[in-house]
């Protein structure tokens, strides 16, 4: 099993998280509008349906890296940067909800084998970019976090920041 640290909710250890995230978007659709009845604007925001009817995050988020969105912070997370101190990052690390790549690409400068996983896709390229610009081996990936069993393989360590706080 996966350690996951959480920024935004809790820190989990011990969590089968590939098998927890096996469905799509519709259950958290469903926990977003039974949690927000009278925020439907926003969650339709943060939701769209797929051409199959699934619900699946929304575009919306990659809009945000046209600019710097408020939450990409041009560094690791502090919180991440403690727990890798304590060593409690072991092993493969995978980023969920990477943004522009700060934490993965820190965790690689560790000596982690490191893959960032986002949806926007500039988000992906500018970390792609900022991989090259460092001169560092960080595997950013393109996909969704509802469905990490497309990857194909599991990791010793999962972080994400304020992702699955939705």
């Amino acid at each position: 099993a996966a350690r996951l640290y959480s920024l935004g909710s809790s820190n989990w250890p011990d969590v089968d998280f590939l098998a927890l995230l096996s469905q799509d978007a519709s259950v958290e659709y469903e926990a977003w509008t039974s949690k927000y009845p009278n925020e439907r604007s926003l969650t339709d925001k943060v939701f769209e349906r797929d051409r199959f009817g699934t619900y699946t995050m929304a575009a919306s988020f990659d809009e945000a890296y046209k600019g710097s969105p408020p939450w990409d912070i041009g560094r690791p997370q502090a919180e991440f940067v403690g727990v890798a101190r304590e060593g409690g990052i072991r092993g493969s690390v995978l980023d969920v909800g990477c943004g522009t790549g700060e934490n993965a690409i820190f965790f690689t400068g560790l000596g982690h084998e490191a893959w960032g996983l986002d949806s926007a896709p500039l988000a992906i390229e500018k970390a792609r970019r900022k991989a090259v610009d460092r001169a560092v081996e960080t595997k950013f990936i393109l996909g969704d976090a509802l469905h990490l069993g497309r990857l194909g393989r599991r990791f010793d360590t999962i972080t994400d920041c304020g992702l699955f706080h939705v």
